[in-house]
């Protein structure tokens, strides 16, 4: 067997992983608004983060550092810091987190106006990259439908 044999495969990325790609970039680079973020909120997201794994999270030990950290300099916060914290939090029990329950709900409850936010933020990062993602289809497709006239006539 030659080596000539073995070409490499181009893979192109359908426009779901795209938008996946591109959603989870702005997610990213995008710092959390901290006004509705309240302390007590942040302690008991860091209190979550402490029962957790970097695995149960999907992250890295080196993410999940970054992330610790983040929790404790609220300012840097990105968007997809202050989700993991929120889904994490939720995850967990008053009783796993040592709390009692009067406590745990007011904590929840506190985080609410940051979720809401959070949700407003988010769907406005969505539809404009979907609207990159459709533009760059169009684009794609225009480019492949253009014949360069260096070719018409030529046999």
């Amino acid at each position: 067997m030659s080596t000539e044999q073995f070409q490499p495969i181009t893979y192109k990325k359908t426009p779901v992983e795209r938008f996946n790609e591109l959603l989870q970039q702005e997610l990213q680079e995008t710092a959390m608004p901290t006004e509705h973020i309240s302390p007590d909120w942040l302690g008991f997201a860091s209190a979550a983060l402490r029962s957790s794994s970097p695995m149960s999270l999907g992250l890295s030990p080196a993410q999940f550092k970054e992330l610790f950290t983040a929790c404790h300099e609220a300012k840097k916060l990105t968007l997809l810091d202050f989700s993991t914290l929120a889904n994490n939090l939720e995850s967990k029990s008053a009783n796993d987190l040592g709390y009692n329950m009067n406590t745990y709900f007011e904590v929840l409850l506190s985080g609410a106006k940051a979720v809401e936010q959070w949700n407003e933020i988010v769907n406005g990062i969505r539809e404009r990259v979907q609207k990159q993602v459709a533009q760059e289809l169009v684009d794609a497709k225009e480019k492949k439908s253009v014949v360069p006239l260096t070719t018409i006539g030529q046999a």
